[in-house]
């Protein structure tokens, strides 16, 4: 099971250094994203609906001056979804350039990608074992 956070540690995850986002509906995110797992979501709202109900949705939108080279650019191709119930928060990115798609916080995480053999299987094992144990607490 995730562990719980910090407040400081929720907004240091949910702050991109080098990129500023800009939060999207699910509905922009559809129409925008076609890449690497642009049905992940879709899954998860019919699989785990408790867990996407509290997911935002992010896209980058210009860089920061922060960051040096490539990583002061944003990658306008990606999507970002912020999950938060309680002090309990993750990050998901779906990265179509990878392609991959992680979920993380500074204490677990997954990442999945092209070397996957089943890529939605391992997230949503995943899912069933870190996260859903949250709403029980």
């Amino acid at each position: 099971m995730i562990e719980s956070l910090t407040s400081q540690e929720i907004q240091n995850l949910f702050d991109y250094e080098c990129v500023e986002v800009e939060e999207e509906s699910f509905e922009e995110f559809t129409s925008r994203y076609n890449g690497f797992g642009s049905d992940f979501y879709q899954e998860l709202s019919t699989k785990f609906p408790l867990v996407f109900q509290y997911l935002r949705f992010y896209k980058e939108v210009r860089g920061t001056g922060k960051c040096s080279g490539q990583l002061n650019f944003p990658d306008l191709k990606a999507s970002h979804a912020h999950f938060l119930y309680r002090d309990f928060a993750l990050v998901i990115g779906l990265d179509p350039e990878t392609p991959q798609i992680s979920i993380h916080n500074y204490k677990t995480g997954i990442e999945v990608g092209y070397w996957s053999d089943k890529p939605f299987e391992e997230l949503n094992k995943f899912i069933e074992f870190e996260i859903l144990p949250i709403f029980s607490q």
